[in-house]
């Protein structure tokens, strides 16, 4: 069961055509759409409106291929949930989630995990309040903290409004997610940081008795790239600011945007200014002018893939691979290069050349050639072993004699997955242990360092 990605705001499954993966591989396969943005998230963090909706939705449908899939030839006792950046994110939440436990086998995340950036809401409430205000339901004062029948009120006035005003409200932020999940005491119990390292509960949820493909691919920055040059866009645009002075609210707005990451990270809503100093400091010296990217990209994804797979690692029984897609496609002429965030459903899925074009607003993208068909032959092949005996790597023999071992905290090995796949060890492991570091400085009564 596939499960779309768009933020959790946009986006549907109709795209996503898997008939040639069907065909040659004999695999029974299902897409769903769930409710997103404001009618699939939208939270006052009360009982007015709890929010997770769409996670909910997505319970129901694996309900109902728990109940109906055998009809059409599928096995309900071995189901396969799996998802893309806002999916790879959704799936990983179901894998913490009580009300799915007994509902799937096996989990490929692709390009997302439930801790990452893009998925996590932080001011669920804030954003309610503030979308109920623009639209005339709500002329309170956002700092206060109104009560439940406010809420009631608020859910009321905004029932009764036609749904293209929702499209009017901004849910694209650099300095806040909205309309993503969120910690509800129901659906999802804590910070799913926190519940990723606690063996016990992973325990409890059946996380170790499932089988669990972790991905992610070597341009994931190019959609942040894309989202820095929108918000400028907008700020701008909707401003008219020119000058200095429109470099300096753009500056304001990668300072917001940087504390958002690292608080939201360090689950502190104001980190100290020694920390961001900190942060700051590491990327600067690496990155230089792409220092905020890299980190907004290794918080969104690089991170997130590295929480998830190292959480399965707690339980020798489990069974996980991680996965780093590095390669380097022909087809891509313009200005991107390597595989972009999502690329790689142009391997697995018959998506439409187009469709892409846009996404990455480059018209020059080609049709695939020799190499790139051949790898997408072998990519549906490693995803559909996966789905059928739960070890991707019977599918790379041909290069990896040995196989890929089971992902543990000693090797730390991984698939690198390119025309040539070959063993891995210790991704991007300077970056890891960055963040180990600071995470256990800041959670030692928020002492940091100097060598962090």
């Amino acid at each position: 069961m596939f499960i779309h990605g768009g933020g959790f705001v946009v986006g549907s499954s109709r795209v996503y055509l898997p008939g040639t993966f069907i065909n040659a591989h004999d695999i029974v396969f299902v897409t769903i759409n769930y409710r997103i943005g404001v009618l699939g998230f939208l939270s006052t963090e009360d009982d007015a409106s709890i929010g997770n909706y769409g996670l909910w939705d997505m319970v129901m449908a694996l309900q109902w291929v728990k109940n109906n899939i055998e009809a059409f030839g599928g096995d309900s006792e071995d189901v396969t949930i799996s998802g893309e950046s806002a999916g790879g994110s959704a799936v990983s939440y179901l894998t913490l989630a009580p009300a799915a436990k007994n509902l799937f086998t096996k989990v490929y995340a692709q390009s997302g995990t439930a801790t990452s950036m893009f998925g996590r809401a932080t001011r669920a409430r804030k954003t309610a309040l503030e979308l109920a205000s623009s639209l005339g339901c709500f002329d309170g004062e956002l700092a206060k903290n109104s009560g439940l029948e406010t809420s009631k009120a608020i859910l009321a006035c905004l029932r009764k409004l036609p749904f293209r005003d929702f499209t009017k409200f901004t849910a694209f932020g650099l300095d806040e997610s909205k309309f993503v999940p969120r910690v509800d005491g129901e659906f999802v119990l804590k910070d799913p940081l926190v519940l990723f390292n606690d063996t016990k509960y992973l325990k409890s949820v059946g996380f170790f008795d499932k089988a669990h493909l972790v991905a992610m691919d070597n341009n994931e920055r190019s959609i942040i790239k894309t989202h820095l040059k929108l918000n400028e866009y907008m700020l701008i645009n909707h401003t008219g600011a020119t000058g200095a002075y429109a470099q300096n609210m753009i500056k304001g707005l990668y300072d917001s945007a940087r504390r958002f990451y690292v608080g939201t990270r360090l689950n502190s809503p104001q980190p100290s200014e020694l920390v961001m100093k900190t942060v700051k400091s590491w990327y600067d010296r690496r990155f230089g002018s792409e220092a905020l990217t890299e980190l907004m990209s290794d918080l969104s994804f690089l991170v997130p893939t590295l929480d998830y797979i190292e959480a399965t690692a707690k339980e020798m029984k489990c069974d996980s691979w991680l996965l780093y897609f590095n390669h380097y496609p022909e087809i891509l002429k313009g200005n991107q290069r390597g595989m972009p965030h999502s690329f790689e459903l142009l391997y697995w899925f018959d998506f439409p050349l187009e469709m892409m074009k846009v996404f990455l607003s480059d018209r020059n993208i080609e049709e695939m050639g020799e190499e790139d068909l051949k790898l997408k032959h072998s990519f549906a092949a490693l995803i559909a072993t996966f789905v059928k005996t739960g070890n991707p790597s019977n599918a790379l023999m041909e290069h990896i004699p040995g196989g890929v071992p089971s992902y543990d905290t000693n090797k730390r090995s991984y698939i690198e997955f390119s025309p040539s796949p070959s063993l891995g060890f210790n991704l991007e492991s300077a970056k890891r242990e960055f963040w180990m570091r600071l995470s256990s400085a800041y959670n030692s009564d928020h002492i940091i360092s100097s060598n962090v």
